[in-house]
């Protein structure tokens, strides 16, 4: 077996191991249990990047020549694995490891006479959808409590009401009472759908109950608006895109300069040099850092395979820049 079949045997052993991994650690519910009940899912990860480690150390160790000739496919696919590694690994410790705080806030309503109640609710102040919660749950408590005076002869439900669109998955209110005291409460449900928003969305408490006059069912309703965001990747992710863009448009060079000047053999065989290596460094670290500014200044889109498209085209598109100014100062 060559070694260039052995380096492929290898690649492709290692990319399932983290697709593996990645399919884990999305579909097992970890965001929301404690480091101790975590310790599993660590230990699988850690597991993974020990088993790539070592996979490389021991191809690196039966590779014993070097080859006559330097072989650029092979350069090529290391580096298309590194990055898709690097870019794995950080997409699944960020994800599972960000921290999305919830703070919860009580409010309280009270009912303007002939409507003799005091509602108070308690529920997050601003809800927080993170990309962990592309495939699992991202749940949020939610409680009405309901105090009543002698012309309330008793609450006969309560129901949260979405307003316009809603990116909540409203379960029925579970309850319970106690002479003038009704309480009624439920778990809300909210996915990531990939698609980036950061609005308030209007919502209504609606409160049935009967009086002593016998004047039938009466409802009271509370208006509030409540800020729902979907958030977006770190820049750590954004990174590694934008690295991506950084080398295909080296590749892209490198391969235009064979092509013009090189043999057929030598197009066949693109290579990057190891100045290359330290501008695609240089081009990535420099491009984030105009994409993070830019982001920060302007919306970009609403959708993250559009943000990634984008992150693609500043580490392309820095890179020629880069080229073009180069290729000016050399003349």
């Amino acid at each position: 077996m060559s070694k260039s079949q052995q380096f492929f045997i290898l690649a492709g052993a290692v990319v399932t191991l983290f697709v593996l991994l990645s399919i884990l650690y999305l579909i097992y519910p970890t965001t929301y249990l404690p480091i101790s009940d975590k310790l599993p899912y660590f230990i699988l990860l850690g597991v993974g990047i020990v088993s790539v480690l070592i996979a490389i150390l021991v191809w690196l160790i039966v590779r014993k020549e070097s080859r006559p000739q330097r072989d650029g496919n092979t350069q090529i696919l290391k580096i298309f694995l590194f990055v898709i590694i690097g870019l794995s690994a950080t997409v699944i410790l960020t994800i599972n490891l960000e921290y999305v705080p919830a703070t919860y806030s009580k409010t309280v309503h009270q009912g303007n006479p002939p409507v003799d109640l005091s509602v108070v609710v308690t529920r997050e102040s601003f809800i927080k959808i993170p990309l962990q919660n592309v495939l699992i749950n991202r749940t949020s408590n939610f409680k009405v409590e309901v105090y009543t005076k002698p012309n309330i002869s008793n609450i006969l439900g309560t129901s949260l009401i979405p307003l316009a669109d809603s990116v909540l998955t409203i379960p029925d209110l579970k309850n319970s009472s106690t002479n003038n005291h009704y309480i009624a409460y439920t778990s809300l449900n909210a996915r990531h759908d990939g698609v980036l928003t950061n609005k308030t969305y209007p919502y209504a408490i609606d409160i049935f109950y009967n009086n002593t006059n016998g004047t039938g069912i009466q409802k009271y309703s509370i208006p509030f608006e409540w800020p729902i965001q979907k958030m977006d990747f770190s820049m750590v992710n954004y990174f590694w895109i934008v690295l991506i863009g950084v080398i295909t448009s080296r590749l892209s060079k490198r391969y235009a300069e064979l092509h013009t000047s090189g043999t057929q053999q030598q197009r066949s065989n693109v290579y990057l040099k190891p100045t290359d290596f330290l501008w695609m460094g240089f081009s990535a670290i420099i491009a984030l850092l105009i994409f993070s500014s830019f982001e920060e200044n302007v919306n970009l889109t609403n959708f993250i395979i559009t943000n990634m498209s984008v992150a693609f085209g500043f580490g392309f598109g820095f890179d020629k820049i880069l080229e073009a100014g180069q290729q000016f100062l050399n003349k």
